[in-house]
């Protein structure tokens, strides 16, 4: 399972899964194009799956 690493006590793997932004496959879910301009002031600020796997690599 996942490492504890908020003060929520969840553990991050099973709170996390559930709460992944990744364009790529927000964009195939709705079944149409984003523009750029939507994404980068709509879904950019909540795309948080990249960062959270470069900060659990910077850990390791």
């Amino acid at each position: 399972m996942g490492e504890i690493l908020s003060r929520c006590g969840y553990r991050c793997d099973l709170c996390l899964a559930y709460r992944w932004v990744v364009f790529e496959e927000l964009q195939k879910a709705k079944g149409f194009s984003i523009p750029d301009e939507d994404r980068e002031r709509f879904i950019f600020p909540y795309e948080n799956k990249a960062r959270l796997d470069a900060l659990r690599k910077q850990r390791k």
